[in-house]
């Protein structure tokens, strides 16, 4: 439920012609979205997107702006922010150039995808292209524009084998500095973007260098190995276990730098952009450390 400007009595978005510059390939259809996927780095995660714009043969080209509105707070509305770093016109008046008879793949910069620290169980996005720029420093979505094309969607998260799996971040220093001790503790945490408690798998694979990982224990108390599964509570925190915390030691060996990777993961799906929805995708939540010895990080 929402009170978003769709309609000509409330405001909403529209052009007066489509002759022009167009989402997708046909003017009236839901078919201009093609990515949206969710690279899992840093809490909120930075998303990816992609659209298809094109124009017909012997069409009106050339330049037009492309924006887009997400409800990242789910209030109903678009405009203002749901956090720092979380603006709701998330992509704004990036310029395109559309050439009439041809299809172009615009893959606007990533922007910060959440709801504070927690994803969107479900938000409404609007994509405009037309051939004015939106004015102003906020947008709710309304306007009348000379030509383009308005497009919704309502986004989701997905589901795996028909459960609401959840999405994990792995977190670990950058930097582990020994500064001439023989071993040294540092901590990395797996954080649930979700709603819904489950468990992720994470590992550590050594890429190059002498220093070994030694497993600890978490901050429950649970013993891990270096690869194993965790138990992580729902978003946003509240829940003892989310993040989950886990302690390792760094043991000194042979010379220095040495790289260590890690990954989480959980279902990894594809995006699924159909008509009508639009589905979230991520892969994997990857990462490396690179230990030290009193020396600069290597660039």
């Amino acid at each position: 439920m929402g009170h978003f400007p769709t309609t000509a009595s409330s405001g909403g978005a529209s052009t007066r012609s489509v002759d022009g510059g167009i989402l997708g390939h046909t003017a009236g259809n839901d078919d201009g979205a093609l990515d949206f996927a969710l690279q899992l780095t840093s809490v909120p995660p930075p998303a990816r997107t992609a659209f298809m714009i094109s124009a017909p043969q012997g069409g009106k080209g050339g330049r037009y702006y492309l924006n887009v509105l997400v409800d990242l707070n789910m209030d109903g509305r678009w405009g203002g922010s749901a956090g720092p770093d979380l603006p709701e016109w998330t992509v704004r008046n990036l310029a395109v150039e559309v050439s009439p008879g041809a299809g172009a793949t615009v893959r606007p910069p990533l922007f910060y995808y959440g709801n504070g620290k927690a994803l969107p169980e479900r938000s409404w996005m609007r994509v405009t292209l037309t051939r004015q720029p939106v004015e102003g420093t906020d947008w709710s979505g309304g306007g009348s524009f000379g030509a383009g094309e308005i497009e919704d969607y309502p986004v989701e998260l997905p589901t795996s084998a028909g459960k609401l799996a959840p999405i994990v971040v792995m977190q670990c220093p950058e930097r582990v500095d020994f500064a001439g001790a023989a071993t040294k503790t540092f901590t990395c945490t797996l954080t649930n973007l979700r709603a819904h408690p489950g468990s992720a798998q994470y590992s550590l694979t050594r890429h190059d260098g002498a220093v070994a990982l030694r497993p600890s224990t978490d901050q429950h108390g649970r013993d891990f190995v270096a690869g194993g599964p965790v138990t992580i509570g729902a978003a946003p925190g509240g829940a003892a276990d989310n993040p989950s915390s886990i302690t390792l030691t760094a043991v000194r060996g042979g010379s220095f730098p040495s790289r260590w990777g890690y990954r989480a993961w959980t279902a990894d799906p594809q995006a699924q952009i159909t008509p009508r929805s639009i589905t979230l995708g991520y892969a994997d939540s990857v990462g490396e450390i690179e230990f030290t010895d009193g020396e600069p990080p290597t660039q």
